[in-house]
């Protein structure tokens, strides 16, 4: 994950989830703007490994993967190239996949125009390998966009191996898997930065143990390095399958 996490594209592409700008960034890392933009472009630049920790903390990073805590993403636009840098995303920062809950608020007004629907719903991303970790995913409604509407796409879970709580995957988020949530509710999740994990599983009624599986502890355990041997001998039952 560290190699991942110190590669410029990706960087930027985090960056733009996070609505900063360059010079955002910059200014909140204690960076100088023209030194990482420069390492942001791969050209020569002043910034060394060691400053960079600083850009990737504004950015929710640790040098593993994401710190514990809620993240909030915001997809800059429904043009496909956005849509799949963000997929991208999900994939490399949670590599065991995710849980994926959709929301809504309530008295959501139905329109023929579905783009406009983005504006009204989150997906909330619970990554298997990140018990401490939450994504709350949303998108921005560009006007210039709506003109290339052949060149926009909605977000697929497939691409990023998510789920629903079903075990499901389907190529659209069916209606019946949307949690429709009371408006104030649904804001404090898409907004409040007070809100800890603990307070959005209850909201959702993510139950701590009911998430763990087999196929779970073993993408933990692999995402840590950690081998089924190491583990057998750890329990010492290492060889009892030969007695």
């Amino acid at each position: 994950m560290s190699t991942i996490t110190n590669d410029p594209f990706f960087i930027d592409n985090l960056r733009e989830l996070k609505g900063l700008s360059l010079r955002k960034l910059a200014e909140k890392s204690g960076l100088d703007p023209s030194s990482l933009s420069y390492w942001i472009r791969g050209k020569e630049s002043r910034v060394s490994a060691e400053r960079l920790k600083s850009a990737k903390t504004v950015l929710g990073l640790s040098e593993t993967g994401l710190l514990p805590g809620i993240h909030r993403w915001t997809i800059p636009s429904l043009m496909t190239s956005d849509i799949e840098k963000t997929e991208y995303l999900i994939r490399e920062l949670c590599p065991g996949g995710t849980t994926v809950f959709p929301i809504q608020p309530q008295n959501i007004v139905p329109t023929e125009v579905r783009f406009f629907f983005w504006m009204a719903w989150a997906l909330v991303l619970f990554p298997l390998t990140a018990p401490q970790v939450r994504i709350v995913l949303t998108a921005k409604i560009s006007p210039k966009h709506l003109n290339f509407m052949g060149g926009s796409r909605f977000i697929n879970p497939k691409y990023f191996k998510g789920v629903l709580p079903d075990g499901s995957s389907p190529d659209e988020i069916p209606s019946s898997a949307w949690i429709t949530l009371p408006p104030e509710v649904f804001d404090r999740i898409k907004t409040n930065s007070d809100l800890t994990v603990p307070d959005l599983d209850a909201i959702l009624g993510i139950s701590g143990s009911s998430n763990w599986t087999w196929e779970r502890v073993s993408a933990v355990l692999e995402s840590k390095g950690i081998t089924p041997e190491e583990v057998a001998r750890k329990c010492g039952v290492l060889g009892e399958e030969s007695q």
